[in-house]
């Protein structure tokens, strides 16, 4: 194959790629903002608990993590 048709090649697969992430990310904001709905933020919450409580280290761990990467993001 020419190196041409391998770069055209490579660009439609990244296309692709990138084209079914974001149907994939869209699909899931969709079903979080209907599950928001259905339930409210008080049954999110309970959800929330429910989780942290049968997953404690992990959910710490998680919390962690979190407030790491947004330690970083502030400016100094």
């Amino acid at each position: 194959m020419e190196p041409d048709a391998d770069i055209e090649q490579a660009v439609k697969q990244a296309g692709d790629r990138i084209t079914d992430v974001a149907d994939k990310t869209a699909a899931a904001a969709a079903r979080t903002t209907q599950y928001v709905r259905q339930q409210g933020v008080g049954g999110v919450v309970e959800d929330l608990e429910i989780l942290i409580r049968r997953y404690p280290l992990q959910a710490l761990l998680l919390g962690l993590g979190c407030g790491y990467l947004l330690s970083r993001t502030r400016p100094d």
